[in-house]
């Protein structure tokens, strides 16, 4: 599979409304039938990672399109197995009940996302950070109850937690926890790393004109042979009551991540609550804010997504080859859009 090349996204508004369930579909979809290529575009989705994996690609054969997107739903459900906080048995949860001080041997997957993850967490001096177990779990008995966490639970579980308490070792591929009692979130970077594995998979299968949704996340292969310049991608708003798309891009061997507060969220005692846990308080965001990430891969498109949601603002040195729209609500409802150098303006 060849490296991916820069994303190039060519935006231009186009104002529709589309159900969230279909939204995927949307992608890439001038055309369906053979190409001079003599390709066809077939579409399969599975559920996995608590959320729907939906796989597009152009194939020359039903059989071929079935054998390859089979293949691939494997390697996510494979890649859950290791990264899932919620299986008690996933080699994640195996790791956070390993002894602390010393060296665990990990799978190369495992430790490449928590590689990718530790990194971000230092380049955000922790506003991302996958120790935030502890949190997640406390928050979900929370929300289950309707209640917010007590100061004393949450000063608890900030003991539990920090990014510097991880140490990698790449030569004998190991983690060393620094702390008992430590658990692992991946829910910010696992989808996108699997969308980043099921696309290589395809291309072992030698099929690269493929894209794959999971959540808010998009991983594209090479562009549909009808569409040279890539993938057709909307890139949504804060609108919860129909889907708006506000920008849309062309994006090729590329990923696309849009996280916030848009679908999951709840209300208590009068005050509004996203999934994103913000580690600085233990409790979900309390801020409105959609963030868009363009990255050469998806495990960097869905961790910075998130990444940014928590920091509110675009203050970060982003990677070469990554753009960033951020739009955020002020306290009197004013909406506000920040894009970072690279991600197109909307035209006059």
């Amino acid at each position: 599979m060849t490296e991916p090349v820069r994303p190039k996204p060519i935006l231009y508004i186009r104002r529709a409304t589309i159900p969230m369930a279909v939204l995927f579909f949307y992608i890439g979809s001038l055309s369906s039938s053979a190409s001079s290529e003599d390709l066809s575009l077939y579409a399969f989705e599975q559920p996995h990672m608590g959320t729907l994996f939906r796989i597009k690609l152009y194939a020359q054969s039903k059989k071929s399109a079935q054998v390859a997107a089979t293949a691939a739903f494997q390697r996510i459900e494979e890649l859950n197995s290791k990264l899932s906080d919620y299986l008690p048995q996933s080699e994640l949860n195996q790791l956070a009940a390993s002894p602390s001080n010393k060296p665990i041997p990990v799978s190369i997957d495992l430790y490449n996302v928590l590689d990718a993850a530790l990194t971000l967490a230092k380049t955000t001096n922790g506003s991302f950070d996958p120790t935030i177990g502890y949190a997640s779990n406390l928050w979900r008995r929370s929300l289950r109850k309707g209640l917010i966490p007590s100061a004393t639970q949450i000063v608890d579980a900030k003991k539990h937690s920090g990014y510097q308490n991880v140490t990698l070792d790449a030569e004998n591929n190991s983690a060393t926890l620094r702390i008992e009692g430590m658990f692992f979130d991946l829910g910010g970077i696992a989808k996108g790393f699997a969308a980043d594995e099921a696309l290589k998979v395809l291309a072992k299968h030698h099929i690269t004109r493929a894209a794959i949704a999971a959540g808010g996340d998009v991983r594209v292969g090479a562009p549909p042979p009808h569409s040279p310049e890539g993938w057709e991608i909307p890139v949504l708003g804060m609108n919860r009551t129909e889907e708006e798309i506000i920008t849309t891009v062309m994006l090729k061997n590329g990923a696309i991540s849009t996280s916030g507060d848009r679908e999951q969220f709840v209300e208590i005692d009068g005050t509004q609550y996203a999934h994103i846990i913000n580690p600085n308080t233990g409790l979900g965001l309390t801020h409105r804010v959609t963030a868009t990430v363009i990255a050469p891969t998806a495990t960097q498109s869905d961790a910075l997504a998130t990444a940014l949601c928590i920091l509110g603002r675009l203050n970060i040195d982003l990677p070469d080859d990554t753009y960033a729209l951020l739009i955020t609500h002020d306290s009197d409802g004013t909406e506000r859009e920040q894009r970072s150098p690279g991600f197109p303006d909307p035209p006059a």
